[in-house]
């Protein structure tokens, strides 16, 4: 039994990739950010009896209130730049399929 697509349903597919790689590099990102404000807020501690207290939570504070912006543009470039080239490994593979292909 095949499923034919429809122009739509693949539209929305590769929407729905895109959307996948934007969410996983922002979790990275925001990964990264929360625990790179933890050390240095850990590192720079000037008194060992406060030295950290609530390091985590003040890089998820950090990353909400001053760098969200900065780190959703970062996540949405290297989404896009992973997009392309899932776009060009589709390509290959389409073409190294065999057949008669004068693109080949």
């Amino acid at each position: 039994m095949t499923y034919n697509w429809t122009e739509e349903e693949k539209y929305y597919m590769w929407a729905a990739l895109f959307y996948f790689l934007w969410v996983v590099a922002f979790s990275l990102a925001a990964t990264q950010y929360v625990l790179i404000v933890a050390v240095a807020s850990w590192y720079f501690t000037q008194n060992s009896d406060r030295r950290g207290d609530f390091s985590i939570m003040r890089g998820y504070y950090w990353l909400w209130r001053f760098n969200l912006g900065s780190v959703l543009f970062g996540s949405f470039l290297i989404a896009v730049v992973w997009f392309i080239r899932i776009i060009f490994e589709y390509i290959s593979q389409k073409m190294n399929q065999g057949g008669e292909n004068p693109l080949a």
